[in-house]
Formats: structure tokens, sequence, C-alpha cells
């Protein structure tokens, strides 16, 4: 079973923000029943969401701990999936941040999963002086990799393995041992440790997945809209416009489809129905006083034969 694994404590408007990505999931992610939504939150939080119409408990799970109330242990949370009681049910485990719309098949990322690491996408590099991806943590030590793209947190693909398990206890110690306030909170941690033991690839997700990248038309399947933790509005913005004009793109596809398939189709029915298989013509039968007929394939003096579909559907 796969695992989409999403954390939301601290602030109601991460519930407004992961009913953007509820629905992006469940329009376009193909959720199959080979996997399951974990949504590890407060219990106001889990009620709130039930309440919802996008909950459906044949695909949300929720795991609780109502401790966890300010944003660092917010974003940390993450860090408990190994120790929850349910991870146990899952092969595959995606994490993904509620700044996050997905527009395609989330099982090709799955399908990405091989190895027990962390596959995550490309982002920043560990020497930035903004010190979001650990340059702080790395010290002289910066000089020992040779590549210093790190990545973001946001999104952590990895396989339910002893490997990752002990990286995710490593990451934890390391907070506890060099406390350090950090803008991005356990990010630089998370990075820090997936360098120092080897444990990470940030290459492959790259043809899957964006960053603030708002085009509707992009060939990505995650669409990520990260910003400063906590500061949420103008994510929510983004995010909703993105959907929204998902949605009407979609929405015109399918009539475009519609009419492409009718006047294939349909049409050649319409305008010849007695060619149809089977069907009797009704050319010299009998009438209703003042019901038309159709021979010559006329209905009510309209010319079926030189009608596409566009004109049908305004009749």
């Amino acid at each position: 079973m796969n695992c989409v694994f999403i954390t939301i404590f601290n602030q109601e408007n991460y519930v407004n923000m992961s009913y953007l990505l509820l629905e992006s999931i469940f329009i376009y992610g193909n959720i199959q029943n080979t996997t399951k939504i974990l949504i590890y939150t407060s219990t106001p939080f889990m009620n709130k969401i039930k309440q919802s119409h996008l909950f459906n408990d044949r695909v949300i799970d929720f795991e609780i701990n109502d401790n966890y109330n300010d944003i660092d242990k917010a974003c940390k949370a993450r860090l408990d999936i190994f120790s929850l009681k349910s991870v146990s049910n899952y092969s595959k485990i995606l994490y993904l941040d509620t700044d996050i719309l997905i527009k395609d098949n989330i099982h090709k990322i799955f399908d990405i999963c091989s190895q027990d690491i962390l596959y995550v996408l490309e982002e920043g590099t560990i020497d930035n002086r903004a010190d979001y991806w650990g340059r702080t943590l790395f010290g002289n030590e910066i000089d020992n990799y040779a590549d210093k793209t790190a990545f973001t947190s946001g999104i952590l693909l990895f396989n339910n393995c002893p490997k990752v398990k002990e990286l995710f206890e490593k990451i934890q110690e390391d907070i506890i041992n060099r406390p350090y306030h950090f803008s991005c909170f356990d990010q630089p941690y998370i990075i820090y440790n997936a360098f120092k033991y080897n444990l990470y690839d940030n290459k492959q997700l790259i043809p899957f997945a964006v960053n603030n990248d708002t085009n509707i038309h992009s060939d990505k399947i995650i669409h990520h809209f990260p910003g400063t933790p906590g500061y949420y509005n103008l994510k929510i913005s983004k995010m909703t416009l993105f959907l929204k004009q998902l949605k009407d793109f979609t929405i015109e596809q399918n009539i475009e489809k519609t009419k492409k398939y009718s006047n294939a189709h349909l049409l050649p029915i319409i305008t010849n129905p007695s060619t149809t298989a089977g069907a009797p013509t009704t050319t010299g039968a009998p009438t209703t006083a003042g019901a038309p007929t159709t021979t010559g394939a006329h209905y009510q003096g309209i010319n079926w034969s030189n009608i596409s579909i566009d004109r049908v559907m305004t009749l």
C-alpha cells in the first residue's frame, strides 16, 4: 500500500490549504485502492476535515497528536512518521506539504521510488547565505561536497525501510543536539543529514515536480508553492487561482472531446437515420396531423446534413 502523508497542525488556515491539495489529488491524482492518504493532525482539525465534502473514509486515515501547538512543532511533525502506528500498513510514502497541488497521476511518482533513500526536488545550495539549506550546520564540511545543490523538504518520497527510519532518527537527534533557529525550521537538518549519510537523490523528481510555477499547461505532476512557513494567505491565493484555471481548462477540454466524438459518431446517425443498422425508415409512413416527417433528413426545416454539434447544442 502506498501512502500520501500530510501533516496539519497549529493554524486552521493549513486545514483550508489542505482542502485544495486534497481536491487536486481526488480530481487529477488517480487515487486507487493501492494508495491511502494519511493525515497527521489534531482532534479539532480531524473533526473539521471529516465535515468537509472532500472527506472519504475509504481513502483518508488519521493519526492524532494534540500536543503540537506552535509552528516549530508543526513543521517537525513529519519526522514522526516512523513512530505512528499505521506506518506498518505502507510500503512507499510520499510526504507532501499542504502548499502543493497535484495535476496528474500520482502513481507515476511512487514508481520512481526504487532505492532506500530520500527522493527530493532540487532547490537552492548548501552554501547559500540565506541559510535555508543548512549552511550553518555544514560549516567547513561544505567543501566536502562537489555538488552543493540542495533540495526542498516539502516533497519527500521514500520506502518504508530501516535505512530511512534511521535517517529520520538521526535528524531528530541532530535537532536536539544542535539547536538553532532556522527560518525553515527542520529543513536544514533534513538536508544536512541526507548529505552526511548520502541518502538522497535530488534529480529524479525534476521531470515530475516544480516550485512556484503557475503554468497549468506544464508537464509536471506536483506543483509546489513554497514560501515562508506560517505565511499562508499568498499561497492560498496562488493555489486557488491555479486550481480554478486548471479545472476550467479541463472542462473546456472535455467539451471539445464531446464535440469531436459527437461529430464523428453521432451526427452521421442523426443525418442518415435510415442507414442505422436495423433501424426502419420513416419515408412514406403515416404521420400524426401536423407532425413533421424525417424524409430527407429534415426536421422542422433544419438540414441536419449541414450542421455540427456546436449548432445542435444551441437548438
